[in-house]
């Protein structure tokens, strides 16, 4: 089932999610870079209802849309039912989760934050962290900083999984 969105906000803060990061949501134009990343989850209201029972990784879950990807053929939701909460990223046409952030919405948050440094190029290291830290990321300062002194051969996915749950706390499932 779709969560509607007159329960959406209430049903997301009460799963982790920054108030923060959810106003965000609602003036994305007035944030700058960032609106090309994430959008407002209007596709996700329009395209979840069509598969949410056709798609495995969906049945059984209540779904929550947080936010649209950029080209509004992505999501990232939250999948609850009454033993499990877990927030994920997935696309149209592919019946499978690409991350899933598990009970963490400052993972997902993070990986956010993440692409858009990457995307971002005119941005200083001190805005992208205020900005991050303006919409709730806890460690903003630190996964930043790490993320700024990496390697360009660095595996960002697998640096993901393997060393940002260390920095946020929380557990990034492949």
């Amino acid at each position: 089932m779709i969560v509607q969105e007159e329960s959406r906000k209430e049903n997301l803060l009460s799963a982790g999610v920054t108030s923060q990061f959810i106003d965000a949501i609602d003036r994305l134009e007035e944030l700058g870079e960032i609106q090309y990343q994430i959008q407002k989850p209007e596709s996700a209201y329009w395209y979840l209802p069509s598969i949410e029972n056709e798609y495995e990784i969906l049945r059984g879950f209540d779904i929550t849309p947080i936010c649209d990807g950029s080209n509004g053929d992505s999501f990232y939701v939250l999948l609850s039912k009454p033993d499990e909460r877990k927030f994920v990223y997935f696309e149209l046409e592919a019946d499978e989760i690409y991350n899933d952030f598990g009970g963490s919405f400052q993972l997902l948050l993070a990986h956010i934050i993440i692409d858009l440094m990457d995307f971002s190029e005119e941005q200083s290291i001190e805005d992208i962290t205020k900005f991050a830290d303006g919409l709730g990321l806890l460690k903003a300062k630190e996964v930043i900083n790490t993320v700024s002194a990496l390697d360009e051969d660095t595996d960002i996915e697998k640096w993901e999984v393997n060393v940002l749950p260390a920095i946020i706390g929380g557990t990034l499932n492949k």
